[in-house]
């Protein structure tokens, strides 16, 4: 089951992926007051099919493991995935252009600046905590353990991030990234006259 989610997913991440970078290109977004009616729209729809979609793909797993059932949800949670995605980049561009807006870009922004980086790390760590390669807590931690793991995980990645990026150009997979598509060598740490001022 888990090679056919992998199966059914990666043609759906890598489309929504284009659809994010042509979107970024040509700068869709950049002014979110022109496009209020917009986002208010993908947050309405978004929520609506995407919380949908995931929570019978969450009975299903839990109630229907292994079926036809299950099957049918995975596809519906699929589809309704990428609108559940819209809706919280959406949100977020909302958030930013409020009271609070640069106070939160300025938390998540070394988060953001380290996504590989912490996204594959948050996938390792996930793997040794829930599956049978290390401590196998899939199915005996309760929904709101998982979610106290993930507020705590992304926590701690926020600080490292933060920590991190004083010091240095690019997160480490970041910098390995770019290394590879320029075919250079670009700078590891940052010189002291480009460091970020201590808080």
């Amino acid at each position: 089951m888990a090679a056919l989610l992998l199966f059914f997913q990666a043609p759906s991440v890598l489309a929504a992926f284009l659809l994010g970078l042509a979107a970024g290109r040509r700068g869709a977004l950049a002014d979110t007051d022109r496009h209020r009616r917009l986002l208010r729209r993908l947050q309405w729809v978004g929520f609506t099919a995407g919380l949908l979609g995931g929570i019978v793909y969450a009975h299903a797993s839990l109630k229907h493991a292994e079926s036809a059932h299950q099957l049918y949800a995975m596809g519906l949670d699929v589809i309704t995935a990428p609108l559940l995605a819209a809706a919280y980049a959406a949100t977020v561009l909302r958030l930013v252009r409020g009271r609070c807006g640069q106070a939160v870009v300025t938390a998540l922004a070394p988060a953001g600046r380290m996504s590989l980086t912490n996204y594959l790390g948050q996938s390792l760590l996930c793997a040794l905590l829930f599956t049978g390669f290390g401590a196998a807590l899939v199915g005996r931690v309760p929904p709101i353990g998982v979610a106290a793991i993930a507020l705590t995980l992304f926590a701690a990645q926020a600080v490292a991030s933060r920590w991190w990026l004083r010091h240095h150009a690019y997160g480490p997979l970041e910098w390995l990234l770019r290394a590879w598509t320029t075919l250079s060598t670009p700078p590891w740490r940052l010189r002291s006259e480009t460091r970020s001022p201590q808080p």
